[in-house]
């Protein structure tokens, strides 16, 4: 959308770039309906109003984004081919800090605090939950114990060819009848659902015991 909107303006020749409709494009259109945060809207317009002018392009007063302690300068390349943007984009770390954002050098910490949190809390709930000191059941044993309780409580399915044939040949006036579908079309339904709801426990049961199908 961007790039449409910059070629037609570069093709009308236009002396100025449209910095409002850019910002308009890109904080409204683009991504206004993905932030929904109002906080985040104002970091986002604050970010567009920051960063996008025609002081970007001033020679007498040039513009950085940030200057890094270590000497790294982020700014737009000079103007030239498409390997003077690519090579000076390859130049910069692959690991930002808060302070190339405008954000506190803490944020970091706060976001590398929360990460952990999160991943010891999930490797934390993958482990097997042991029983207590009074001969409680594992979990997975607990499981186990109830995907045989309920295998043994399943009903043996339809026998689909006795049925068939106690059913005999409908006649042609049965073929039609609502109730020989209705019974012909439950009949199947009900053996399909034995068969998957048996299969599924089997391969939670087997899955538990070790094995593989």
């Amino acid at each position: 959308m961007i790039a449409t909107y910059l070629q037609k303006t570069w093709d009308n020749k236009d002396d100025t770039i449209p910095w409002g409709t850019l910002r308009y494009l890109i904080g409204e259109a683009m991504y206004g309906g993905r932030v929904s945060d109002s906080f985040d809207r104002r970091i986002l317009k604050t970010y567009l109003e920051e960063y996008l002018g025609d002081f970007l392009f001033d020679p007498y007063n040039p513009f950085a984004f940030f200057t890094g302690s270590d000497g790294i300068v982020y700014k737009v390349p000079d103007s030239g081919q498409k390997e003077n943007y690519t090579s000076y984009i390859d130049s910069l770390p692959l690991v930002q800090t808060p302070e190339v954002f405008g954000l506190h050098a803490n944020a970091d910490i706060s976001y590398y605090t929360i990460t952990t949190k999160t991943l010891w809390r999930d490797l934390i709930s993958l482990q097997p939950q042991g029983g207590d000191n009074q001969g409680g059941l594992r979990r997975e044993e607990a499981i186990s114990n109830i995907a045989v309780d309920l295998l043994a409580k399943l009903p043996k399915p339809f026998d689909l060819p006795k049925v068939k044939k106690d059913m005999g040949i409908p006649t042609p006036v049965q073929v039609g009848h609502p109730l020989s579908i209705f019974l012909r079309s439950v009949t199947l339904l009900i053996c399909t659902n034995f068969m998957n709801t048996k299969s599924h426990r089997l391969s939670c049961y087997k899955n538990l015991k070790g094995g593989t199908n």
